[in-house]
């Protein structure tokens, strides 16, 4: 509904739509002096009822774009009024505008501080902008303001257990659970907590009773998945993850886990599928380009791996991310001989790792050698066109006088069949850790399975704004 303040629909950060609010008769509470000018409220809240009343007749779910347009006439009449700047928000956050909600946002909670709900969605804005530090600091802002903030306290929960933080994520989804004794992400939460503790027992109590709330709930099929792998039973794992998508389809976290445990098996096909999802649910996160430019490349897709892999480090900005050019890196040299490029994006993973330096080295004295054969190979065979010219015998019949006839390519990987281990590191399934903490094998080959993905927070999971 799309009014003044009477009936709220409380826009939670977990879940569900962003609403607009219903109408009143009463002027709300505000700051900055918006009730001192009575004349410009009345004027405004006459405006604001009326534009109101036309977008309720109109189409629903509404025309986003006739509600910016609306609520800037009523903005443009009183810059004061809240409740337009917050459903401007509102309307911009369903364009994915989010610059412009997120600005829509801050100025309604600064005219009118008992609006929570417009910090609420600015939070949302902000994960989905991407700047997820922000977001959290305005979470912990709202929890210590409203003690009633559930869905805040669970959300703030879910980043400080990431950061290591356990006691403080427990305490806050046993507060959460205080209010509202139901909540099923708190319980999700707890159940991560326990995991991490390894108190499995805790595991299994917390997820029958949060069945008992909501049967099938996809976040405690995910942590079934987690407690499964945990004690080797990767088959029960794998079956946990995809009842979890199936009740959640949009749950990166649980799409990303059946692509890592797929990369542990060599089940290159799934993997591809998997991260595919990943990118698409959780397109600012470099860990899920990563892992697909892997499948791509145990697929035989070279080009499209490379590709996967430079939109991971544009992803990541100025953030280090060592396993993507650790992996260009081996895809230059093994199957593109691109050797100057193998050995520029060995020389940035040096930089932002010193895990493995002696190989890399090695590789890069590869990478070195391979340049200065093909440059041999090019002169003998620029001197093998010259002579057929000029007419002398060049050993070779004119349709083996290629630009590549000198040299034998290399193969590419049997899109039935992994890599062999001469060409890639393969991961081998490690069933004594949470599946967040899997590790790739390093037996043999150079590439990284980057598997080190925090838990990902709502926002990204679910893709509110979709």
């Amino acid at each position: 509904m799309i009014g003044y303040r009477s009936k709220w629909v409380l826009l939670d950060i977990v879940g569900g739509a962003l609403l607009v609010v219903g109408c009143s008769t009463s002027s709300p509470s505000v700051k900055n002096g918006y009730d001192q000018d009575k004349t410009a409220y009345e004027s405004s809240k006459g405006l604001f009822d009326a534009e109101a009343a036309a977008i309720r007749s109109g189409s629903q779910p509404p025309d986003w774009q006739e509600v910016i347009q609306r609520m800037d006439g009523v903005i443009r009449a009183n810059t004061n009024n809240s409740f337009a700047w917050y459903n401007l928000g509102v309307a911009q956050a369903k364009l994915k505008q989010w610059e412009a909600a997120a600005t829509a946002y801050r100025r309604a909670y600064t005219l009118n501080s008992s609006l929570h709900e417009a910090r609420e969605n600015l939070v949302k804005v902000l994960f989905a902008k991407g700047d997820r530090r922000e977001a959290y600091q305005l979470l912990a802002k709202i929890v210590k303001s409203n003690p009633s903030a559930v869905e805040a306290r669970v959300a703030l929960a879910r980043y400080l257990l990431a950061e290591g933080r356990v006691n403080d994520a427990r305490q806050l989804c046993v507060q959460a659970l205080t209010y509202e004794p139901k909540h099923i992400e708190a319980y999700c939460v707890l159940s991560e907590v326990a995991l991490v503790t390894k108190n499995y027992l805790r595991v299994r109590l917390l997820v029958a009773q949060g069945f008992k709330i909501q049967p099938d709930a996809a976040c405690l099929h995910d942590a079934l998945g987690q407690l499964a792998h945990a004690e080797g039973d990767d088959g029960a794992a794998l079956a946990h993850y995809e009842r979890a998508i199936v009740a959640g389809p949009r749950r990166g976290a649980s799409h990303f886990r059946i692509g890592a445990l797929s990369l542990a098996y060599r089940a290159y096909q799934r993997a591809r599928a998997a991260f595919e999802a990943v990118v698409q649910l959780m397109p600012r996160r470099p860990e899920g380009y990563v892992n697909l430019g892997i499948a791509l490349s145990a697929l035989g897709e070279s080009r499209a791996a490379e590709k996967t892999y430079l939109e991971a480090l544009r992803m990541a900005g100025d953030t280090p991310l060592p396993a993507a050019h650790l992996n260009l890196g081996i895809l230059y040299l093994r199957y593109l001989e691109e050797y100057d490029k193998a050995e520029k994006e060995f020389r940035m993973y040096l930089r932002q790792s010193d895990r493995d330096t002696q190989r890399v080295y090695a590789w890069i004295s590869e990478a070195r050698r391979g340049r200065v054969r093909a440059v041999a190979e090019e002169d003998d065979l620029s001197e093998s066109r010259d002579d057929c010219l000029e007419g002398t015998s060049c050993g070779a019949t004119s349709d083996t006088l290629s630009p590549t006839s000198s040299r034998p390519l290399s193969k590419a990987p049997d899109p039935q069949l992994p890599p062999s281990q001469s060409d890639q590191i393969q991961p081998k399934p490690n069933t004594s850790k949470a599946f967040s903490d899997i590790r790739q094998s390093r037996r043999s080959g150079e590439s990284q399975v980057n598997t080190d993905l925090e838990p990902a927070d709502p926002a990204d999971v679910r893709s509110d704004f979709e």
